[in-house]
């Protein structure tokens, strides 16, 4: 095992040194034994406002290494912001979970179009370091626990609305609404009205058949849209 991480961090400090590797992450494993692994990590945020004021310069790349439970939003809004702001040829992103992630959660991080997905009890035994890899060389990578489930898709019962039928930005409203935050703090979040807040979120509550904040919270647990770490206030 050791000659294995040896060589797969020799192959790292080879790549091209326009890349750099930073960390998105609340999981304290990620944050402190993954800088200790990668001579070439440079920055350890928490929040996707922390990562995005961190400026990366014209000649520069970054490869970033995220959990799905940043204290603003999940691994979805941080690949839809980053993809926006550097487009995929400067910017990509490896997404480590947690292997009792939902299944539900699962397809829909795959479905935004990360450059890699690991799990992250895999990450001490090389397979993380391989992903690392294989993102910067632009080849797509998904842990083979996580491929092996993806090729069983989850199947949503017939009736009440399922979590494949939330947008983006009904992902980014439940995440906000779970962590407490009020509708003008949601709104400065995700630029918009206060008023536009409080339309939104009613018109989500009809669609998914809730009736206030406490039964969408709820209701996204079930679904796996949320886990117990976001019910968390800022």
């Amino acid at each position: 095992m050791r000659a294995t991480l040896h060589r797969l961090q020799a192959q790292l400090a080879d790549m091209d040194p326009s890349w750099l590797i930073s960390i998105c992450a609340t999981d304290h494993r990620l944050r402190i034994f993954a800088p200790l692994l990668l001579e070439r990590c440079g920055e350890v945020t928490s929040s996707l406002a922390e990562l995005l004021a961190i400026p990366l310069a014209e000649s520069q790349r970054r490869l970033v290494i995220c959990d799905d439970s940043l204290s603003d939003g999940g691994a979805v809004e941080l690949v839809e912001q980053l993809r926006q702001r550097y487009g995929r040829d400067r910017c990509r992103v490896l997404i480590v979970v947690d292997p009792a992630i939902s299944q539900q959660r699962l397809e829909q991080l795959w479905r935004c179009g990360p450059d890699g997905l690991c799990c992250l009890e895999h990450c001490g035994n090389g397979e993380g370091m391989q992903a690392i890899l294989s993102a910067l060389q632009g080849i797509a990578c998904c842990d083979h626990d996580l491929q092996r489930r993806l090729q069983q898709p989850y199947r949503p019962c017939s009736g009440r609305p399922g979590a494949d039928q939330l947008s983006t930005r009904d992902l980014a409203l439940i995440q906000a609404v779970a962590r407490g935050h009020t509708s003008r703090q949601i709104g400065a979040l995700l630029q918009l009205r206060s008023d536009t807040v409080r339309r939104r979120l009613s018109a989500l509550y009809r669609r998914l058949q809730v009736r206030d904040q406490r039964g969408l919270i709820a209701w996204a647990l079930q679904q796996g849209v949320l886990h117990s770490c976001d019910l968390l206030s800022s």
